[in-house]
């Protein structure tokens, strides 16, 4: 990697992000890469840049590439965060994101702030 993807009829950028890392999460890697202003949007033909990129082999290697494990139930949205690494670092568990964002009351799971203060649900 990098490689070059030409889209299939059919594909999402979640899919192709599940072909290439294992993880749809990283569909965002492939929207930045290839400068899409509107990630939502490709078509069959279109060419995409399919970066390298270095992900830990454990989850604790993770964990700790993300920014350490959140310990508390609050937790402050810092630059580059998303639901998915916030989750990974509190759980262990990028799907947890959605419990966050129930939890929270996000009208859009997808747009949170830097200085947003999330409230971290533990059972």
């Amino acid at each position: 990697m990098p490689v070059e993807h030409t889209v299939a009829e059919g594909e999402h950028l979640w899919k192709i992000a599940q072909r290439y890392y294992n993880d749809g999460y990283k569909w965002v890697k492939i929207a930045q890469a290839n400068n899409l202003s509107n990630p939502n949007f490709i078509y069959p033909g279109q060419k995409l840049t399919i970066p390298k990129i270095e992900v830990p082999e454990t989850l604790e290697g993770q964990i700790e590439a993300l920014g350490g494990k959140i310990e508390g139930d609050e937790y402050t949205v810092q630059k580059g965060d998303d639901l998915c690494k916030i989750a990974i670092r509190a759980y262990g568990d990028c799907t947890k994101g959605w419990e966050i964002a129930r939890v929270n009351h996000l009208a859009n799971p997808h747009l949170i702030h830097p200085g947003n203060v999330l409230k971290i649900p533990r059972d």
